[in-house]
């Protein structure tokens, strides 16, 4: 025979025990640590913020998606967040949009290693925005710290801003193509300059250089180099340089 009682009495120990030792009640639940939602990329939370899934996702008759190239407001946004972003948890779709920059603040934000998978080529279109030489070194040393990017850099234009040099990091982006510096206040080419073996496109117009290094004669990929209006001294400097680079297009 069951006894209903002692049944009864059982169950009640059994709540009040179970009460008496819940972790809210007695303050254990400070101490268990809860499980954490993972963040979000905040570069991609900048995306999303910024385009609805549909639009990511679409993709055009001409095979290409609204992220093929990041709009500048994005980039300005990703530019002043104030924090790291990290590479590792950014869509390669995003990182493969990041293909033409206006906004050199985000090297100094982007933290890791590209993937191996992304390998779109960079151009970097600073025109007018009032970049000096410290600005200057600072993107470059940027560039850097991420392994991988310096070689992803073909193109940059800085033209009209207020740079007085080109800094000598410049020839680690050795496989950068195009250098528009013109309409600055550059005094002199760096005797490095003739590292950059892929520079093909050189516009160096508008400044104030006064002689050019021999080492330019080792640019054998250049087909097009613009120096006029700079005050060169020497008056025979064109046919010297059509000596040290005859397949190239010179303007002086």
């Amino acid at each position: 025979m069951i006894n209903v009682n002692n049944n009864k009495k059982r169950l009640f120990t059994a709540t009040l025990f179970s009460v008496l030792i819940s972790p809210s009640l007695i303050g254990l639940d400070t101490l268990i640590p809860k499980k954490k939602k993972r963040k979000k990329n905040p570069a991609a939370q900048i995306i999303e913020n910024n385009f609805n899934t549909e639009q990511i996702n679409h993709v055009n008759n001409h095979g290409q998606s609204p992220l093929t190239i990041l709009p500048n407001d994005i980039q300005n946004e990703i530019g002043s967040y104030n924090e790291p972003i990290p590479l590792s948890g950014m869509p390669n779709d995003i990182i493969n949009s990041l293909r033409e920059l206006h906004q050199s603040e985000i090297f100094s934000k982007l933290r890791g290693k590209l993937p191996d998978c992304v390998k779109r080529p960079i151009s970097l279109n600073l025109n007018n925005r009032n970049i000096n030489d410290n600005d200057f070194q600072k993107l470059l040393y940027d560039i850097d710290t991420i392994p991988g990017m310096r070689n992803r850099i073909i193109k940059i234009v800085a033209s009209r801003n207020n740079l007085t040099s080109i800094p000598q990091k410049i020839v680690l982006l050795r496989n950068l193509q195009c250098l528009r510096l013109n309409n600055n206040q550059i005094t002199a080419i760096p005797e490095s300059i003739g590292q950059l073996q892929n520079l093909q496109f050189l516009h160096l117009y508008n400044n104030l250089i006064t002689a050019i290094p021999e080492s330019i004669g080792q640019l054998k990929s250049l087909q097009f180099l613009d120096l006029h209006n700079n005050p060169i001294a020497n008056p025979d400097e064109k046919q010297r340089l059509n000596r040290l680079l005859p397949n190239c297009h010179i303007e002086i």
